[in-house]
């Protein structure tokens, strides 16, 4: 494994080292195809908008994270970032309840996933997850979660942010908690 000092910079040089229409010279190549180039980061932020019938929008945090980029056949790229000690906000639903702004949220915790950005895909293992209706349209990205809010867990989740411009999510081994257990 090799260390790049900056993703994007690895990207735009691995792109304007190949034109489209030239062949490449395989001798020498800058990112050769097989290898997986990492970049470790810590305190991680991202944040994800979603348009469906409102805009929506998902916070993701971590501790740290590595990025690894995997070059493959006809100049495409694999890009994925393992997450460690991760923590997720996510809209669901934006409405009005007696004219006030409202919104549902998901809120997780796991202690490790991985975000691929081809597909747009976090899955994550062993995760904590709330669901809340909350006042107000902008997502908060650290609260008190109240004792009687649903509260859940499961081995395996994973969530897809792009399918249809819709937020999928599955959970695998999924158990409900009582109120008073796992608080987020």
């Amino acid at each position: 494994m090799s260390l790049c000092t900056g993703i994007v910079g690895c990207i735009l040089l691995y792109l304007l080292t190949y034109p489209s229409g030239q062949e490449r010279n395989t001798s020498t190549p800058f990112l050769r195809e097989g290898h997986t180039y990492t970049q470790y980061r810590t305190r991680v932020q991202k944040d994800l908008w979603l348009q469906q019938d409102s805009r929506l929008h998902c916070h993701i945090e971590s501790e740290s994270s590595t990025l690894a980029l995997s070059p493959l056949q006809h100049k495409r790229l694999d890009v994925s970032e393992k997450l460690h000690s991760l923590q997720c906000w996510m809209q669901e639903k934006l409405y009005f309840k007696q004219l006030s702004p409202m919104q549902q949220v998901r809120v997780f915790k796991a202690d490790e996933g991985t975000y691929q950005y081809s597909n747009q895909t976090l899955k994550t293992s062993h995760a904590l997850f709330s669901l809340l209706e909350l006042p107000g349209n902008q997502l908060p990205t650290s609260l008190q979660l109240p004792n009687n809010c649903f509260k859940g867990s499961a081995k395996k989740l994973s969530f897809s942010f792009s399918e249809k411009r819709h937020q999928k999510i599955e959970a695998e081994e999924f158990k409900l908690l009582s109120p008073t257990q796992d608080n987020l």
